[in-house]
């Protein structure tokens, strides 16, 4: 992790969440391959980041956005936080910590809608690849994987019990919802490992920041793309008060969340022409 930058770069990616993270272990492992990994936020090394109980804390606050919804109409106008993490790992270092790969049928609608490789029998390889499962042995469960998942630990007496109540108004237990079946009443699986939490960060970047092609800054607020005509050659971005610019030979990836990609492409003048006329860009 630095504040010096190279001349030129391979890769750019803007936003060190879930997929930055990924994206930048992934690409380094090729050694003549140079990456700027970009993250706006902090390191995620707060105790209340590690402690896996205290996440409730952590929004809104400086590892937290602090985005807000307009009034929603369903909701009698009411305004809501949108928790949207400010740091190493995303949205990962402040959520509940529960393992949720979604259900089978998503991914099969997906594929049916024309997203060819991206049904169930194509994706549950690569979630079996990412798990390092620590319960029960399962054809649909991996182990080895770089994210540790382990069963719920010591979980609060009234959540067993509503599990447990669940037969009794018809529904099944799930004995695994990450495998074939999420229908019924269950414990959520935990990226928790030894009693802290563990994301993204902890197991796809760190392992690979001793890697001299890996270049991460944090405190970098990515504010639009570098354009030659329709070619992104860069991206231009605060780094603690000091404006910088980056360049790049191949390709910028912004994997900034909902939110925030779709704004540096609107901030760099891609996007709704109504609604950037509207806003002088």
């Amino acid at each position: 992790m630095t504040t010096s930058l190279n001349q030129t770069y391979d890769y750019i990616i803007v936003g060190a969440g879930s997929a930055g993270c990924v994206l930048a272990t992934r690409l380094t492992e090729a050694s003549d391959c140079q990456v700027l990994l970009l993250e706006a936020g902090h390191p995620d090394i707060h105790p209340d980041v590690r402690d896996p109980t205290k996440w409730v804390t952590l929004f809104p606050g400086d590892l937290d956005w602090g985005y807000m919804t307009t009034p929603m109409k369903g909701c009698n106008d009411r305004v809501d936080h949108v928790p949207r993490a400010k740091m190493l790992g995303g949205c990962h270092s402040h959520n509940a910590n529960a393992w949720v790969r979604g259900h089978r049928s998503d991914f099969d609608s997906w594929a049916y809608a024309g997203c060819y490789g991206w049904g169930w029998q194509d994706v549950e390889p690569i979630f079996k690849r990412i798990e390092d499962w620590q319960g029960p042995a399962s054809e649909h469960r991996g182990t080895g994987g770089p994210i540790h998942v382990e069963p719920a630990k010591d979980p609060n007496p009234i959540a067993v019990a509503l599990v447990e109540a669940g037969p009794s108004v018809g529904l099944p237990i799930a004995k695994d919802y990450n495998g074939l079946d999420m229908e019924g009443t269950t414990l959520f699986d935990m990226t928790v490992k030894n009693g802290q939490r563990f994301s993204v960060a902890d197991g796809y970047l760190r392992p690979a920041l001793s890697r001299k092609n890996l270049t991460v800054i944090t405190g970098a607020h990515t504010h639009r793309l570098l354009l030659d005509g329709s070619n992104c050659v860069g991206v231009e971005f605060d780094n603690n008060g000091v404006a910088q610019a980056a360049r790049t030979s191949g390709d910028v990836i912004l994997s900034s969340g909902v939110i925030g990609s779709p704004t540096i492409l609107m901030h760099s003048g891609i996007g709704p022409a109504e609604e950037l006329e509207a806003l002088g860009i």
